[in-house]
């Protein structure tokens, strides 16, 4: 019955929306007052514990925000960090609370209490990088212009605005299936180990200056302490996740068992990590670009993980060595300086950063993340690393090297790994 009613509540404030945003100036209230009333909503919902209603009424919400809302954008996105944190979508929780920080340096919500997240507190309430730059670029404005509008085109907006609304508040919820949390349930049932990768600082970038230009320049990182899984996952360990929670598993080349998973897209694998987190209760993502970088080169700013000595079959499955996948762990002899497997070769593997070939030039010193969607003329893109086993598939093997793919692309040169952090 409360979902009943909520169904109906909603497409209420979303019709009414559609039709105070289209009239302007002539709606009963003002633009502002619907938009902190929808807000006050989701708050409410929050509060008691409806999190799918609240994602799905602060996504209607920013499809509404201008680039004028900084403030409520800010807002909007804390709370949309809590909901995935207490999901347990780290990867989306962690996402929206950078943007909001970066957004609104300091946001709140003065009616929630959430000093019980851990990632709001590492991200929003400890986050030691200054303020630098807005992660939304604001599009060139331009003098406003008022103008008649045809009643024929304004009854036409209408009826567009309101059906989008009206399908949006109307689309089936998606079904998640309950997914077990084990206290201490140990990875290693699943054939994942982790190596760990002491916190501190390195050099991310070319210092060989024989790469693109996007992998200047060379700038200092810091990352604090964090686990990257030996080898990248199997076919074995994703098919124990769609099992589970009912998903069709990817399709295989050349076998399954310990061969890495490939086929897949990047909203798959982080599927996986979201699934292994709220089994585990622990923080597990993909790697970001710059824990990527460090777990394969080390401090010593080597060409390749195993040294500066250029690959070949003995080090790493490249080149069309095999013409296929190879079983992780199959080249002991081409490990990183930490002891992780297949960093180059084998396949490729996606991270969690958006792709942005100037991110360097203004990336945060403390673990950088680039959650900055592109204008709209450019389609979005996640960054790759560590080259395939095909030589004629995406980039080199440097540790340096990087490589982009959109979020929908599948391969069989294309798999991944995880990060774990306390």
């Amino acid at each position: 019955m409360d979902e009943f009613k909520h169904h109906w509540a909603t497409k209420g404030i979303a019709l009414f929306l559609a039709v105070g945003l289209l009239w302007g100036g002539q709606s009963i209230f003002s633009q502002e007052t619907n938009l902190e009333g929808l807000f006050n909503w989701a708050i409410k919902n929050y509060l008691e514990g409806k999190y799918r209603e609240v994602i799905k009424d602060l996504e209607l919400l920013l499809s509404y925000c201008s680039e004028d809302h900084k403030q409520l954008k800010g807002k909007i996105h804390l709370l949309l960090g809590a909901v995935y944190e207490q999901l347990g979508d780290i990867d989306k929780a962690r996402q929206n609370y950078q943007l909001s920080f970066e957004l609104v340096q300091n946001p709140a919500i003065d009616e929630i209490d959430l000093t019980s997240l851990q990632e709001y507190q590492r991200i929003i309430k400890k986050n030691p990088q200054p303020l630098q730059r807005e992660i939304i670029e604001k599009p060139i404005t331009r003098p406003k212009r008022k103008k008649r509008i045809s009643p024929l085109y304004m009854v036409a907006g209408a009826a567009l605005i309101v059906g989008g609304v009206i399908a949006f508040v109307l689309s089936k919820k998606g079904q998640e299936g309950e997914i077990e949390v084990v206290p201490d349930y140990d990875t290693r049932q699943m054939g994942i180990e982790w190596i760990q990768v002491p916190p501190g600082e390195f050099l991310m970038g070319d210092n060989f200056h024989e790469g693109e230009n996007d992998e200047q320049p060379v700038h200092a990182v810091m990352l604090g302490e964090y686990y990257i899984s030996k080898y990248e996952v199997t076919f074995e360990q994703f098919d124990k996740y769609c099992n589970e929670t009912g998903l069709r598993s990817s399709e295989d080349n050349w076998g399954r068992e310990n061969h890495p998973v490939i086929n897949l897209t990047q909203s798959g694998a982080s599927g996986f990590c979201h699934w292994l987190s709220r089994k585990t209760g622990k923080n597990i993502h993909l790697p970001t670009e710059a824990q990527w970088e460090k777990a394969a080169r080390g401090t010593d700013q080597r060409r390749y993980p195993w040294g500066n000595s250029p690959p070949d079959c003995t080090k790493a499955n490249c080149n069309n060595c095999y013409n296929q996948t190879r079983p992780v762990g199959f080249h002991p002899t081409g490990v990183s300086p930490y002891g992780v497997h297949d960093m180059a070769g084998n396949v490729a593997e996606i991270c969690l950063d958006q792709y942005s070939q100037s991110f360097y030039y203004n990336s945060p010193y403390n673990n950088p993340l680039n959650t900055q969607m592109p204008p709209p003329s450019i389609a979005p893109s996640y960054v790759i690393r560590g080259g395939s086993w095909s030589a004629d598939d995406f980039m080199g093997y440097r540790a340096a090297d990087r490589g982009r793919i959109h979020p929908a692309f599948i391969r069989n040169t294309l798999g991944f790994r995880l990060v774990m952090e306390r």
